[in-house]
């Protein structure tokens, strides 16, 4: 599979969607390093003008450097010293089981776990009366360039299923589930908090109009976020920005694509600044078969891959073109400036506009006449009597309603 221009998409995409990620973490940020040993006694005083000895120095403690914190693991020997938070239950914390299981470890505070940056998480709502120890990352480091970077193994163990996220005490690797299948027999995928669950809640599907400001989220498997236009917002889910566009996160490929970033506390991103990088934490968008599955003129349907096996487009934000072609880019695109009812914009023509027509739409095709009916046989004549009268002719058939404007 191929992406259509990769770099022409990030430009479209540089403004991320508006909603800032603001769970909190707990305690400080960083790990306690061991205890110093206890230094020696000073010798005992000499004779007379004696000098008493130089007490020795203590030996360092050992400091874990807690690199296993976020390692996939089915079994609590995998994590040792820590313990695995497995994807089959359900966790006091997490709310559910992280896909391919989570290396931690129970915590206080931040101080209690391991390694440097790590954090004592203690839910999305931070009420947990006991966290669990995250591994630390660092949002934006490596950058990317294009939406199928390889994940560096170093950034949360270049794990697909997990993602790099900014907190207010600082950036960790948290779950992300991909779909249910990954999710394993009687778990669902929750895009909303990425992690597996036994139901997922219900709502509208993702992609659906949503009010990011509605008190209760609208949306089911997955969450409202808000940054299209009229203060209008669209159920998305979370997953981990790049690595193998195969893999399957949105839930598949004929259900979504990971494409766009989330607001990052301290970075201002624009068309030559991203905030994110690969192994980031991202939002899914839906895919589509026409661009009225799309919320335009916020987002309209683009086969941005080639050879895409699921055979769908996928709704992303296009540029106007009031000035004409040469704001859609190079061919390769597959993009053309097109009138719409909402305007000018760069729309790719191999999904049909329907009701965003500029006309309307074509009117349906009027039905065909019903044929006539046969004539009745004349009566038979009696004796000096007048032949019978042939039959009326049938009415033709109704024409069809023309197509909805």
């Amino acid at each position: 599979m191929k992406l259509k221009s990769a770099w022409w998409v990030l430009a479209t995409l540089g403004l991320s969607l508006g909603l800032a990620m603001n769970s909190t973490g707990c305690g400080d940020n960083t790990g306690n390093g061991g205890n110093g040993g206890t230094g020696g006694e000073g010798g005992a005083g000499g004779g007379t003008g004696g000098t008493g000895a130089v007490g020795g120095g203590g030996t360092g403690g050992t400091v874990d450097p807690g690199d296993w914190l976020a390692l996939p693991c089915t079994t609590d020997a995998e994590c040792a010293p820590g313990t695995c938070i497995v994807a089959d239950k359900d966790d006091t914390v997490f709310q559910g089981g992280p896909q391919g299981g989570y290396c931690s470890k129970t915590c206080k505070t931040s101080g209690d776990c391991p390694g440097v940056g790590s954090i004592c998480y203690k839910g999305a709502d931070n009420s947990a009366s006991e966290g669990r120890c995250l591994a630390s990352c660092e949002i934006n480091n490596p950058t990317g360039m294009y939406i199928n970077d390889p994940l560096d193994e170093f950034k949360c163990h270049g794990r697909e299923d997990v993602a790099c996220i900014r907190l207010t005490a600082g950036d960790v690797c948290l779950p992300t589930c991909a779909n249910d299948e990954a999710c394993g027999s009687g778990r669902v995928c929750d895009l909303g908090s990425g992690i597996c669950v036994s139901a997922a809640p219900q709502g509208k599907d993702l992609g659906a109009l949503c009010d990011p400001k509605a008190a209760a989220d609208e949306c089911g498997n997955g969450l409202c976020i808000g940054g299209l236009s009229d203060g209008k917002g669209f159920c998305s889910g979370l997953c981990t920005q790049d690595g193998d566009i195969g893999y399957g996160d949105c839930g598949g490929l004929a259900k979504g694509l990971c494409v766009f970033s989330p607001v990052i506390m301290g970075c201002t991103p624009s068309a030559d600044q991203d905030c994110t990088g690969p192994g980031d934490i991202g939002f899914c968008t839906n895919s589509c078969t026409k661009h009225e599955d799309c919320i335009a003129p916020d987002n309209w349907c683009w086969g941005i891959i080639q050879g895409n096996p699921a055979n769908v487009g996928y709704c992303l934000p296009m540029p106007k073109c009031d000035q004409g072609q040469a704001a859609c880019g190079n061919a390769a695109n597959g993009l053309t400036c097109t009138d719409t009812v909402h305007g000018k914009y760069c729309v790719d023509q191999t999904y049909p506009l329907g009701a965003l027509s500029p006309d309307g739409g074509m009117g349906g095709a009027g039905g065909a006449g019903g044929a006539g009916g046969a004539g009745g046989a004349g009566g038979a004549g009696g004796a000096g009597g007048a032949g019978g009268a042939g039959g009326a002719g049938a009415a033709g058939g109704a024409g069809g309603a023309g197509g909805m404007p």
